[in-house]
């Protein structure tokens, strides 16, 4: 299948059996208009006040007192070495 292989259009990260369940769901949601006149459609997104990726690594608090206290990750301040 050329879907699967990641031609034809499919999205190489839905060329799995579950992504090509979701992008089917999407894609019917879709045709159903379950996405038509969602509230705030077509306004900008809320800021979210903490940083997704930091709340999944678990790293919310220590990054919050780094950066209060004028300092950043190590992986940060490596990068900047580097630079």
């Amino acid at each position: 299948h050329a879907e699967r292989s990641g031609q034809g259009g499919g999205h190489a990260a839905f060329g799995d059996e579950a992504g090509s369940h979701v992008e089917r769901a999407i894609n019917r949601a879709v045709r159903e208009g379950l996405f038509d006149d969602l509230e705030n459609a077509g306004k900008p997104l809320r800021q979210q006040s903490e940083n997704v990726f930091e709340v999944l690594a678990g790293e919310t608090t220590a990054n919050r007192i780094l950066k209060q206290a004028g300092c950043a990750p190590a992986w940060i301040e490596l990068r900047k070495e580097i630079r």
